[in-house]
């Protein structure tokens, strides 16, 4: 399970995973959504379910943070199970913050895999200094 926040007229990539489905569930603000086929608004204290193997975007059009909660079914849960699709922000589209997590547990866990993807061809490291 997940807590997201996207800013302001921001988005989640564009995206599909193999082996989960997720329950998406607007806490607060209000979310455009993309669900396979399917483009819709979803207010606050609604929710979408979005089966594996399903396109899916989450953008905030709105003026203040929107804050979802993303519950995560599947055979394999795994942060590599993201297959984007578009994403405006490079590989890396948003962050969340496991529920065991501090905040220098979550910077030092994203240049972990920054730098893994880096070692895997996947763009230019970050070096210190």
């Amino acid at each position: 399970m997940k807590k997201i926040i996207v800013k302001p007229q921001k988005s989640l990539s564009l995206q599909f995973h193999k082996y989960r489905s997720e329950h998406w569930v607007v806490v607060k603000g209000t979310a455009d959504v993309i669900n396979g086929e399917k483009n819709f608004i979803l207010p606050e204290g609604h929710s979408t379910f979005i089966p594996s193997g399903v396109k899916h975007r989450l953008t905030n059009t709105g003026k203040n943070d929107l804050i979802i909660i993303e519950v995560q079914i599947g055979s394999y849960l795994g942060e590599d199970d993201i297959i984007r699709l578009k994403d405006d922000f490079g590989p890396v589209s948003y962050t969340h913050l496991r529920a065991h997590e501090t905040d220098s547990y979550l910077v030092c866990r994203l240049l972990l895999e920054k730098m893994d993807r880096a070692a895997a061809g996947g763009f230019a490291a970050v070096t210190p200094g």
